[in-house]
Formats: C-alpha cells, sequence, structure tokens
C-alpha cells in the first residue's frame, strides 16, 4: 500500500453544509448530523518514511486549510479529531509518526438552513489567514458590544488594505475609508471623554 489515509470528525457545525456526501479528489465530507460530520484525507505514492511525513503534515493542513473556509464563511468555531491513520510502514516500525489533533472550544447552536450543492473544488482559506478568522469568529460573539466588534473588524482592514486597496475601485475605496474614520474615532474615544472629565 503505497497512501496514506487519515479518519476524523470535524464538529460544530451550525448548519448542513452540502446536500450530499461531499467527495473531492483527495478529501470526503460526510452529510454532517448533530453538528459533526466524518471526513477522510490522503493521498497516494508514499514510499519512504520522509515522503509518509511530508504527506501527513500536507493532509493535516489541507483539513485545516477547509475548517478556516467554513469559519469564514458561517462564523463560527469548528474543531476536529483524528481516530484513525493508515498507510505503509518501512523497515522495523511498527506504526505511524504521531499526529497531532486539533482542538477548539467553540458554542453550538441548531438553526434550519438550507444545504447548498458539493462544489466542484474543496473549499480552503490560506493557513496565513488564521489570525484574520479568528478574530472575525470574534465579532460573532460580542453581539452586545458593537464598539468592540468594530474594533477587531476594523483590525482586518487595516492590515489587508495595504495590500488590497489597489483591487477597489473608488467607490468601493470610499467606502473603506468611511470605515476606517469609524476605526480612528474608535481610538480617540477614550481620550476625548478623559478630556472632558479632567
Amino acid at each position: 500500500m503505497d497512501e496514506v489515509r487519515i479518519f476524523g470528525e470535524i464538529e460544530g457545525f451550525d448548519r448542513v453544509l452540502y446536500e450530499s456526501t461531499a467527495c473531492w479528489s483527495n478529501f470526503t465530507l460526510g452529510v454532517i448530523n448533530n453538528g459533526k460530520a466524518a471526513f477522510e484525507a490522503w493521498t497516494n505514492g508514499i514510499d519512504s518514511i520522509e515522503k509518509r511525513s511530508n504527506a501527513l503534515n500536507a493532509i493535516i493542513e489541507q483539513i485545516e486549510r477547509f475548517i478556516l473556509s467554513v469559519e469564514w464563511s458561517f462564523g463560527h468555531q469548528l474543531r476536529y479529531t483524528i481516530n484513525n491513520v493508515t498507510g505503509p510502514t518501512f523497515g522495523s516500525e511498527d506504526s505511524l509518526l504521531a499526529i497531532k489533533e486539533k482542538l477548539t472550544i467553540g458554542d453550538h447552536v441548531e438553526i434550519a438552513v438550507a444545504p447548498r450543492k458539493v462544489p466542484e473544488a474543496l473549499p480552503q482559506v490560506p493557513l496565513e489567514a488564521r489570525r484574520w478568522v479568528h478574530i472575525w469568529l470574534e465579532c460573532t460573539k460580542l453581539s452586545g458590544y458593537v464598539e468592540e466588534k468594530l474594533r477587531r473588524q476594523y483590525l482586518i482592514i487595516e492590515e489587508l488594505w495595504p495590500e488590497l486597496h489597489p483591487t477597489f475601485n473608488s467607490t468601493q475605496k470610499s467606502d473603506k475609508k468611511d470605515i476606517k474614520l469609524i476605526g480612528n474615532v474608535q481610538k480617540c474615544v477614550p481620550l476625548r471623554i478623559f478630556t472632558l472629565n479632567g
């Protein structure tokens, strides 16, 4: 066998994402039931210890990029566990390399949303965007604190602005500058209160 395959479960979904089992070239996601779905991810052509180690790391990154894409799209945290890993062994080894498990804490809410068709490509967000996705998720938990939500949302805009502003048209740039003014006002409010009281 020249294949490494990871079996696990993702939990924390607040809806059924797709109307059927999602099957991509090297990743499947079962239909979500009670906020959980089983997944399998694999790669072929493994003929050495080094390739096996690299393949395991690549599969874990793929799982995490998929989870980030769902967290970004729907605004809630997911967690995954790896239940089993199969693959070739080499020499005198009796078991596969240890695999880390990802565990995060999140709330689970049941709501009814119609599932979508399975997209042709596996949805993914780069791991480099993890910080922005987690800031975004924090915002969803601050419904009673609008100013805190604005601060966190502005952090994302502020960090992405230099890279993305050339892609905006003039109306979009104007909208973003208005948001920046709100962020600046948020930073100045405590100083103004102090000045009025002092």
